[in-house]
């Protein structure tokens, strides 16, 4: 202990290897950051090593002095060796020789932060979902960690609540959801108290923000006494763009549309996610399916501002129509199919899109920007596999009755294909008025459409009075 000391005032690097924890010394700059490991479990000795220090490298290349807890058990730092030892640091003076300390943990290493706090009166205190004690009276809600509930739990350093009201700041991030860590946090005093709260994380805080990328800006600016709960809220906000948390949060709520919107913005962000795939093939539709024998199948693509409601209504839709519009993009979507089409298995996502649209709605209406892309080819191919009957092109620019000699030859040829189509019959509706119709679709784009469409199989089952009225 002696030599521990020794090495301490003279700043130069120490170990000291107690009987159930250790402690090493990293010397540094006039800023220490004292770290505690969190909990492991009792037969799991997967990293008892006296070496370790919770965020060494991180908190070594910023220069900082670090005096690093360690345990080789899961102890709740309640050793008396240990208590003699950092008291005996802080009869020292050795706390007192810094400009900055910070106590550092989660977990079973944040309880230690706030507990120690005390070691050192005016510290901050950066603790990641901590437990605040485990003396069964004063926590008889806590079912988690019962051997450490048997523990000695009276004496010093054994309530972080405690600890924790001699510390200028505490910072303190967890789950308001998760019931346990929730109950330790209200047990704080609020007049240091900066709550930064992640929903629906569990706990497992400060993976979480390692995974946000804010983990280091959320150290920086706690040690500097910047950061605030409104600063935080805005940082966690990266959650937002993990494909597990959606995933996760997905699982809580019940509202089926927030459901589906979730689990959709997960398969936008990875597309060749099976698990966001099955768990939307899971999900009840938002509108209750209709039997697949009712369904006519049916894909619209409309060029330019063309609203479906208006076309619906010139083919005389049935009231009850069902119809889906913009199903891939727009504002009723978290992501943009079309934008993803370059992504790994984005194809077999719009085929997968497309049938799974077709569960609950018996045609699609899907806006063309100005010329087909490899999205709408995409699409054309989920089209052609799964047996659609029609595709109507509605055009704004040209009204036929006083402009058909005005078309191009290929736009002649394309209607002339579809009034041959029979019982496959594809209506070309135009109406309003504007350009030339060149303007939007090339004849590259016009003869891959006649190319589909002469390949474009029969509907297989009686129409629905919404298809029979598109098919006319």
């Amino acid at each position: 202990m002696q030599a521990f000391l020794t090495a301490l005032d003279q700043e130069q690097a120490a170990k000291l290897v107690l009987s159930q924890n250790a402690m090493r010394f990293i010397p540094g700059d006039d800023t220490l950051v004292v770290t505690f490991l969190s909990f492991i479990a009792p037969k799991k000795p997967d990293d008892r090593s006296d070496d370790l220090v919770w965020g060494e490298a991180f908190l070594v290349k910023r220069g900082y002095s670090v005096l690093g807890v360690n345990r080789q058990v899961s102890n709740w730092y309640r050793a008396p060796d240990l208590h003699e030892a950092l008291n005996a640091l802080k009869d020292r003076g050795f706390f007192a020789r810094y400009r900055r300390v910070l106590f550092y943990g989660g977990s079973m290493g944040g309880f230690a932060a706030l507990a120690f706090a005390e070691l050192s009166p005016g510290c901050t205190v950066l603790a990641h979902n901590p437990q605040t004690t485990l003396r069964p009276r004063e926590t008889p809600w806590e079912t988690r960690y019962k051997f450490a509930r048997a523990m000695e739990w009276d004496g010093e350093f054994s309530d972080g609540a405690v600890g924790a009201r001699f510390a200028a700041r505490v910072y303190v991030s967890y789950d308001p959801f998760h019931e346990g860590d929730r109950r330790h946090v209200e047990r704080l005093d609020t007049h240091n108290l900066v709550l930064l709260k992640v929903p629906v994380v569990g706990h497992q805080m400060a993976l979480w923000l390692l995974k946000m990328g804010v983990l280091s800006e959320v150290f920086d600016s706690a040690l500097d006494g910047s950061l605030t709960s409104a600063r935080f809220r805005h940082l966690a906000k990266a959650r937002f763009n993990m494909p597990h948390y959606l995933m996760e949060l997905s699982k809580r709520v019940r509202h089926p549309g927030l459901k589906q919107y979730l689990v959709e913005k997960v398969r936008g962000l990875v597309p060749g996610l099976q698990v966001a795939r099955k768990l939307l093939w899971s999900l009840p539709a938002v509108t209750e399916p209709r039997p697949p024998s009712a369904r006519g199948l049916v894909l619209m693509l409309t060029f330019g501002d063309c609203p479906a409601a208006g076309v619906l209504g010139q083919l005389k839709a049935p009231a009850d129509a069902r119809w889906i519009e913009r199903p891939f993009t727009g504002n009723n979507k978290p992501h943009d199919l079309t934008a993803l089409f370059e992504s790994p298995n984005a194809e077999a996502m719009v085929i997968d899109e497309v049938d799974r649209c077709l569960a609950s709605h018996e045609l699609i209406v899907h806006s063309v920007p100005g010329r087909i892309t490899p999205f709408e080819r995409a699409l054309l191919k989920a089209s052609r596999a799964r047996g659609f009957g029609m595709v109507l092109l509605h055009r704004p620019a040209l009204a036929v009755q006083d402009k058909l000699r005005k078309l191009p030859p290929p736009v002649v040829k394309l209607m002339a294909a579809m009034s041959a189509a029979g019982d496959r019959h594809l209506s070309f509706a135009l109406q309003g008025s504007g350009s030339g119709p060149g303007e939007t679709l090339s004849q590259a784009d016009l003869a891959q459409l006649e190319a589909w469409m002469g390949s474009a199989p029969l509907i297989a089952r009686p129409p629905t009075p919404l298809a029979a009225a598109v098919l006319r």
